[in-house]
């Protein structure tokens, strides 16, 4: 099956999967079907496009990993990119696996040579608020809803969305901004924002911007923080094409090129100097070749 083939197939078979789902259920609701016809349905059509969707699956990361070469979180990035119908229960799982990793205390790609910065602190209060929120709802659930099997589901559903808040910072503690003796990686959670060589950073520079709180775009300037102001000003030499974690209807059809960025760390001074000294070497080593 030729590439173009097995991601139509694919996509396909998992709308179908969501389709009859949804069917099923709505006609649960309805009354027109029982439980036991619910299991039927399951183990004789959503069962085996599930185990076909899986197959495929497996085929489809096979494809991408011979024709691309991509491996690890690459691939998955890439995955989820291709599929809409897997987007978002890769980015939960993702989301998810943050705070296992944050447990762990690792942090991606921070190693021999490359330094992490992180840009999550000023945002902690938001975990503090839902964890109040999640126990005053759990409370509430407990007086006010009278069925035993109710009262379960909201609670787990209460506590599945506090863990995927927490994923979503955690994804940010986990994910730092980083910087080696060559390239300046700029991340927005998983989401790779900006990659460029250290030789095409023209300034670096501390600053105290006030203006923005949320992540933004403004002509060829992006801007990334949240709840906190920016106390970083980056300028390229070349402008940079980004990923900026805004809405696409806030982005150029052709995609978004920098030309500076702000942004916010936990420690600029120390962001700044990681960036001119590896900058300098980067220099000194280019004009000696």
């Amino acid at each position: 099956m030729t590439p173009r083939a097995l991601k139509l197939t694919h996509r396909i078979l998992l709308s179908t999967i969501l389709v009859v789902a949804a069917s099923v259920l709505v006609l649960h609701l309805a009354g027109v079907v029982s439980r036991p016809v619910i299991l039927r349905l399951f183990l004789t059509v959503e069962l085996p496009l599930i185990l076909a969707a899986l197959v495929l699956s497996l085929w489809r990361v096979r494809q991408i990993r011979h024709a691309t070469g991509v491996r690890g979180t690459a691939l998955v990035a890439q995955l989820q990119e291709e599929e809409p119908a897997l987007r978002a229960a890769i980015s939960e799982l993702r989301t998810l696996m943050s705070l296992i990793i944050l447990l762990r205390g690792r942090r991606n790609g921070v190693r021999s040579g490359v330094r992490g910065f992180s840009y999550a602190k000023g945002s902690m209060s938001v975990p503090i608020v839902m964890t109040v929120l999640t126990v005053l709802e759990a409370a509430l659930i407990h007086l006010l809803v009278p069925w035993a099997w109710l009262r379960i589901v909201l609670l787990v559903v209460a506590i599945y969305a506090l863990l995927l808040v927490l994923g979503v910072l955690a994804s940010r503690v986990v994910n730092p901004h980083l910087v080696s003796e060559e390239r300046l990686v700029l991340k927005w959670g998983h989401k790779t924002v900006l990659d460029t060589p250290l030789s095409n950073v023209e300034t670096v520079t501390a600053v105290s911007d006030h203006s923005f709180t949320q992540p933004t775009v403004e002509n060829r300037r992006m801007v990334l923080t949240s709840l906190t102001s920016t106390n970083v000003k980056i300028t390229f030499v070349n402008p940079v094409h980004a990923k900026p974690p805004v809405s696409k209807r806030h982005l150029p059809a052709g995609g978004f090129v920098a030309h500076e960025v702000l942004l916010y760390v936990a420690d600029p001074l120390d962001f700044v100097k990681a960036v001119s000294e590896s900058s300098q070497t980067t220099a000194a080593q280019g004009a000696k070749a």
